[in-house]
């Protein structure tokens, strides 16, 4: 044998090594599973629909048809399922009001779990797809979904554009990237910082700070790293702006409600300090009705206002709560926490 062909002979067995190493390192894939006797599903009382359940690409899947529909399809992608092999499915939490309007919908358990947008974006429009040959092309097709859905929904709208008339994430972390990158790289650094693993904390905390230079918590982490790095200037200037970032008043616990954030929170910017110079202590505001606010005083045992609060200008009338406005007469009237006292302002 030739120097060459020697050579050559035991290039090709390390090669060989390393790829049944790599293999068998790797492991066999996990064996998920769809239960397809969980999968029938019955029609909503009062309506009339057409219903499909199955399996397919290895992810299960449900689909309804109402009888009277009105040709849109709507794709609705699950939350976030853990790191279980069982796949399962989820009706979309709208598929009442979806059915009575007449649109058909159908949802996909997507064939892995875990936090895989890339599968679930593939699942998702597969079964789309699959619709086209069971019930018929839909004349607009839309796409929805909460959670890890909500991000499956927004993926999927920016990979097939012309598939979709028009996508609703819900709850989705659409951040996307930067938002993991920034938990990541806080989150990490603190711990780099309590394992005395100064240098790569900073690393890391920097990176956080690049990220959301607005991050109170990032910059106090900081603070407190750069001044046993012996760093005193730059200690000092991340424990002022830390300092700046902080709400002088104290924080206040905010209940935006399950909707219109936005328009809520801008109540709370234009009338926390009105509210604050009235209370002696303001430790929470609760948003969570419409044209409503109920403010909380401080509930300490010496606080005149925990005891007698200050009714002010243009209050509802007398003994009507905020929650018999909005529930039906039948329904018991909200009863106050006996822990703090409340005033119910109208919001502007």
């Amino acid at each position: 044998m030739t120097k060459r062909g020697f050579v050559a002979g035991i290039t090709a067995l390390l090669v060989a090594v390393v790829v049944v190493t790599a293999v068998a390192a790797a492991g066999p894939p996990p064996a998920y599973f769809v239960d397809e006797s969980k999968l029938p599903f019955d029609a909503l009382l009062g309506t009339t629909t057409a219903r499909y359940w199955g399996v397919h690409g290895g992810a299960g899947y449900r689909i309804e048809v109402p009888a009277n529909w009105n040709g849109d399809l709507v794709l609705y992608g699950h939350g976030f399922r853990g790191t279980g092999l069982e796949l399962t499915v989820d009706n979309p939490r709208i598929r009442q009001w979806l059915v009575t309007h007449g649109y058909a919908w159908a949802a996909s358990s997507y064939s892995k779990n875990g936090y895989d947008v890339k599968q679930g974006v593939k699942d998702t429009h597969a079964l789309g797809e699959l619709f086209n040959g069971l019930v018929g092309n839909p004349a607009r097709t839309y796409i929805t979904g909460h959670s890890m859905g909500g991000h499956i929904t927004g993926v999927a709208i920016e990979q097939y554009p012309y598939a979709y008339v028009g996508a609703l994430p819900m709850c989705g972390v659409m951040g996307d990237n930067e938002l993991f990158d920034y938990f990541l790289d806080f989150n990490y650094g603190r711990l780099l910082l309590k394992l005395n693993r100064l240098p790569e904390s900073k690393t890391h905390l920097d990176r956080a700070a690049e990220l959301v230079p607005q991050s109170r918590a990032v910059r106090y982490e900081r603070a407190k790293l750069n001044f046993r790095l012996r760093q005193f200037e730059a200690a000092r200037q991340d424990a002022e702006a830390a300092r700046e970032l902080a709400d002088p008043a104290g924080a206040v616990l905010v209940h935006l409600g399950g909707s219109d954030f936005l328009r809520r929170y801008k109540i709370y910017i234009a009338h926390v300090q009105e509210w604050r110079q009235q209370f002696q202590k303001l430790d929470s505001v609760d948003l969570r009705y419409d044209r409503q606010v109920i403010v909380n005083p401080d509930s300490g045992p010496h606080s005149p206002a925990a005891h007698r609060p200050a009714a002010p200008a243009h209050a509802p009338p007398a003994g009507k709560s905020v929650a018999q406005a909005r529930k039906p007469a039948s329904a018991p009237a909200r009863k106050p926490s006996p822990r703090r006292a409340g005033t119910t302002v109208p919001a502007r």
